[in-house]
């Protein structure tokens, strides 16, 4: 609105319903103010000390009321709030005050509590003190007094008066306070808050308040039209806000306190229209509105706090004018905006016992309380609205952080998916600080089959909106490290579904994904300020989303070339290591399947290269061998590389591949088998597969079928790799590599030869490098290694499959180098086992041999 309200009514429910009006003073007058307000408050607790028996409330809720206002202006100030911004600023001196006059803090923190000779009044104003200084305080309250503040709570008797309503509401409040201080210093509250059935308690107060209350309000019955092209809704609200608190307060009916709201609504319409009639002018009529709602709210105002004040017991005079000038202007807390205090304490204290008690099984309690149904409407309550048009919305982090609580147990995420619980999610509003919400709860719904399965059954409209919902993370100019942490995380999970991979490719999500780790290397290869650790992390989970994704699409790929269904869209697709295993054996053993990839396009992989996915990956490979911290990321790049690689048509273009500081892509590979030290076989082996796809043809072909011209391209690829490896001092890094035992394992030391020797094997199919290779005697290194094996076991299990294929590799290698046709029989011979050998030698020993007698005489 152009005409900003000069009261507030009710007043905003953060950090509580009451706010003082204080004016906004320069930098250089802060400082007076607050002398002015600390010898007040000195003042005013003074007077409350000078009648412990009797204590007045209006005193008590006067020092409440600047605490509260001055927490207010900080929070505006820095924009952040917490249970701990009340410590900070000003108020924060304020409550130390409070806490070194040691008659007044023994009275307000114990004896007006656990005392019954105390009025109601007195109580529940005291209970509002001690909620906005439990932060600063830094302490459990003593057992006695938690147990009455518990009882408070738990009471069944509804509350019909206004002091009650502010004693239970503010009793939550404390509870919460206390909750968190609990998570913060790492201790645990007493347990019987839990055995009494406290969280089930709180979910039927919030339920209560929630379910109940949206079927009375009248904000639904009063319809808003423009004047012209002025709102005038925010007036609206305001005014039948007021109107119903007061009615409410005078405790009127149901009935009664929607028809005050929905006069008060048409009052101020009324006087907007009129004057848009005759003026017409816009202007003027959002004016008329303003005027008119401004007078409503402080005629309800006062009516509302004549009442409260005379709810107070005893017969202190409320005209002293010593008393007036220590008050000062204060607003009551109004039963509406005790309502909304009361929902957002019920969801921070809920969401602190669920993270405090984790490990006990209290969800039937909640669920008995209808908790799905209180957070779809609590949900429901921010949709659609503007900044600033909602209470609600000031409530939108914590109940996301209770949503997110629940769903970390199945049975709640299903039932919430099923009642449309994302759907509204993704309609609420979409705050920055709340995109870490979002995103585990996204993260969340993956852990589980069962929840995955409700994910992918939504409508593909909605599961495109998940995906719309990622890329606002990702993309976010907020350095919300953790959030786009998450929904990488998130789609790592979620990319085994073809429901989730469809709507991801339906939105460029590859070419986006590219993007974001591409920012990442242009920082790690040219900035002069590293990558952050949240940086780096976030970097990391997209490098294994990326990897996911195109593990995912190479299985779909094989199963179209085998004309295999890739099964129903909520089923996971089988993407195991194991099964990646088995499908890199047949791509390179099966004529058919191998054939596919030197022939056919596969889509994905000329869509990531034309992205340069394949250089982002390359300088990250680089910098991840310069930064310990994204050592992480190296086998995933290493991996999707190793992958692209199957593909002939885009071979050229890994090995052409140049980064920024102007190194090959061959030379990016060979430093990370050049130090084995520092990486582990699950870098190393994927690094070897990808050298052996760039310089060795499949098995399955002829040496002579280059006449064809894929083949030949195939081959003139091959070549240029073998050259790039050469260039790149490649052999020499392959030869110690080969010598190295620096694997602790057996198995991964005679994988790495294997792997090793299937490299050499693909270099030596070029002459000069088959004469280097020979000079260098890797015959001789090649019998030195098989005899420091011992030669293999008997059986036939995984281990011995490659034992057996080193043998073979070595007399081939060993052929080839010595560029002679006995040298394969003498390796043969030198590789065969020595109890083989002495058992050839008893057979034949002990085998007789006779000769025709006719033979004899020749």
């Amino acid at each position: 609105m152009d005409f900003p309200m000069e009261t507030q009514s009710p007043p905003q429910p953060e950090p509580s319903a009451v706010v003082m009006e204080v004016e906004e003073l320069p930098e250089n007058e802060v400082d007076g103010e607050m002398e002015v307000l600390t010898a007040r408050v000195k003042s005013l607790m003074d007077k409350i000390t000078e009648n412990t028996d009797n204590p007045n409330p209006i005193l008590i809720n006067a020092i409440s009321t600047i605490l509260e206002s001055l927490e207010s202006r900080y929070t505006n100030d820095q924009g952040q709030s917490s249970t701990f911004t009340s410590i900070l600023g000003n108020a924060g001196r304020i409550m130390e005050l409070i806490k070194e006059n040691d008659a007044f803090f023994q009275l307000i923190s114990s004896k007006i509590l656990t005392d019954r000779r105390y009025s109601v009044s007195a109580k529940a104003a005291t209970a509002r003190l001690v909620f906005s200084c439990l932060p600063s305080w830094l302490y459990q309250l003593e057992d006695d007094v938690l147990d009455i503040i518990g009882g408070w709570v738990m009471d069944e008797t509804t509350p019909d008066t206004l002091e009650l309503e502010t004693l239970r509401t503010y009793s939550i409040g404390a509870l919460s306070r206390v909750f968190t201080l609990c998570l913060v210093c790492d201790s645990e509250p007493a347990e019987r808050f839990l055995t009494s059935g406290l969280p089930a308690k709180l979910m039927q107060i919030l339920r209560i308040e929630v379910l109940c209350a949206a079927s009375s309000t009248s904000e639904k019955k009063a319809s808003l039209s423009k004047v012209g092209n002025k709102d005038i809704t925010d007036l609206v609200k305001e005014s039948a806000r007021a109107a119903e608190a007061e009615a409410r307060a005078s405790k009127s009916s149901e009935a009664d306190i929607s028809a005050a709201g929905v006069a008060a609504a048409e009052v101020v319409k009324s006087a907007a229209f009129e004057e848009y009639r005759k003026t017409n002018d816009e202007n003027v009529a959002a004016y008329a509105a303003y005027k008119v709602a401004s007078a409503l709210i402080d005629d309800f105002n006062a009516v509302a706090l004549s009442r409260y004040l005379n709810y107070f017991e005893g017969d202190w005079d409320h005209s002293n004018p010593e008393i007036d000038e220590d008050v000062g202007n204060f607003f009551f807390v109004d039963a509406d905006s005790l309502s909304k205090l009361r929902e957002k304490f019920c969801i921070q204290s809920l969401v602190c016992l669920l993270i405090l008690w984790k490990d006990v099984d209290f969800l039937d309690s909640l669920l008995h309380e209808k908790a799905v149904d209180v957070c779809l409407a609590l949900v429901q309550k921010c949709v659609g609205t503007d900044d600033g048009s909602n209470d609600y919305k000031l409530f939108w982090h914590d109940i996301l952080k209770l949503v997110c609580e629940l769903t970390e147990h199945e049975k709640f995420m299903v039932l919430f998916l099923d009642n449309g619980g994302l759907q509204k999610l993704l309609a609420g509003p979409r705050i920055p600080r709340s995109f870490h919400r979002l995103s585990s709860f996204l993260c969340t719904v993956t852990r589980v089959q069962s929840t995955m399965r409700c994910l992918c059954d939504l409508p593909s409209s909605v599961i495109r909106q998940v995906v719309e919902l990622v890329f606002e993370i990702l993309e976010s100019e907020h350095e919300y490290y953790i959030a786009r942490a998450d929904v990488s995380s998130f789609l790592t999970s979620a990319f085994s579904y073809r429901a989730v991979l469809d709507a991801f490719d339906a939105h460029d999500g590859l070419e986006k994904l590219v993007n974001y780790l591409h920012y990442s290397a242009s920082v790690t290869s040219g900035a002069s300020t590293p990558l952050t650790y949240r940086q780096t992390q976030t970097a990391h989970e997209t490098c294994a989303a990326l990897h996911q994704y195109i593990r995912t699409h190479l299985l779909l790929f094989v199963d179209s070339i085998l004309s295999v269904s890739s099964g129903e869209p909520y089923k996971p697709i089988n993407a195991s290591n194991e099964a990646f295993d088995s499908l890199f054996r047949q791509i390179r053993n099966d004529e058919k399947l191998g054939a596919t990839f030197i022939y056919c396009r596969w889509p994905s992989a000329y869509r990531f290269i034309r992205s340069n996915g394949h250089i982002t990956l390359l300088e990250l490979c680089q910098a991840s061998q310069l930064t310990r911290t994204l050592q992480g990321s190296l086998q995933y790049i290493i991996e999707i590389l190793r992958i692209l690689t199957l593909i002939r048509c885009i071979r050229s273009d890994i090995i052409d591949a140049t980064l920024s500081n102007g190194r090959a892509a061959i030379a990016v590979v060979l430093d990370v088998i050049n130090t084995p030290a520092n990486f582990g076989p699950e870098i190393v082996d994927p690094a070897l597969h990808m050298l052996v796809n760039l310089v060795c043809p499949p098995p399955f072909i002829p040496e002579d079928d280059f006449k064809d011209r894929a083949i030949a391209d195939m081959e003139k690829g091959c070549c240029l790799a073998r050259e790039s490896i050469r260039e790149n001092n490649g052999i020499k890094i392959l030869l110690r590599l080969l010598e190295s035992r620096i694997f602790t394992s057996q198995a991964d030391l005679v994988r790495r030869r294997v792997l090793t020797c299937r490299v050499l094997l693909g270099l030596a199919k070029d002459n000069s490098i088959a004469r280097t290779l020979s000079k260098l005697e890797l015959a001789r290194k090649l019998l030195e290694i098989n005899r420091d094996l011992g030669g293999k076991s008997s059986g036939v299990d995984e281990h011995n499959k490659w034992h057996a294929e080193l043998d073979q590799l070595t007399i081939e290698l060993i052929a080839v180098t010595t560029n002679s046709g006995c040298a394969s029989t003498v390796a043969a011979d030198a590789f065969t086992p020595p109890l083989r050998r002495i058992e050839k030698a008893a057979i034949v020993e002990a085998t007789p041999i006779t000769y025709n007698p006719r033979q004899l005489k020749f």
